[in-house]
């Protein structure tokens, strides 16, 4: 059984995830809450591939916490996160085979894009734990300073 801490932890960062994703596919971030049982990131709908990327974000950003040893999608946190992507990348595809290509390849993107920014999303962890919980876009914005490749909209 994972230690309150532990999971608290988790949980922040799964978060930072979705918000750092969000954040460099040019999406407006509102607020990134994490409260016992409930976490919520509301953030501006962009292109169907920002979306899936957000999506995808919080996942893999949880994954990396607890070491890698585990596939992102098969986390019981990322069970909306992926069937929303599911649906997203399905519009695009219309194929299942695709689709899961698809999220499966954007799931790496997202994980290498993270581990290159990992201090941002480290940041927004602790900021979200340690701010009893509540972020809202413009704390977001000061604590982040992404590292994105020039004249690319979305790095991931």
């Amino acid at each position: 059984m994972a230690s309150a801490s532990r999971t608290r932890t988790a949980t922040a960062t799964h978060e930072a995830g979705h918000a750092v994703s969000a954040l460099s596919c040019g999406l407006t971030v509102d607020q990134v809450t994490l409260s016992p049982g409930l976490t919520r990131l509301t953030a501006e709908p962009g292109r169907p591939m920002d979306y899936i990327r957000f999506k995808l974000g919080g996942p893999a950003a949880e994954s990396i916490v607890l070491g890698g040893a585990c596939d992102p999608l098969l986390l019981d946190s990322a069970r909306s996160d992926r069937a929303d992507a599911d649906r997203e990348a399905f519009d695009l595809t219309h194929d299942l085979t695709e689709l899961d290509a698809l999220v499966k390849s954007t799931l790496a993107e997202v994980t290498e894009f993270l581990n290159t920014n990992w201090v941002q999303v480290q940041r927004i962890a602790l900021a979200l734990i340690s701010r009893r919980g509540v972020l809202h876009g413009t704390e977001l914005a000061a604590l982040v300073t992404l590292h994105l490749p020039k004249d690319v909209p979305c790095p991931v």
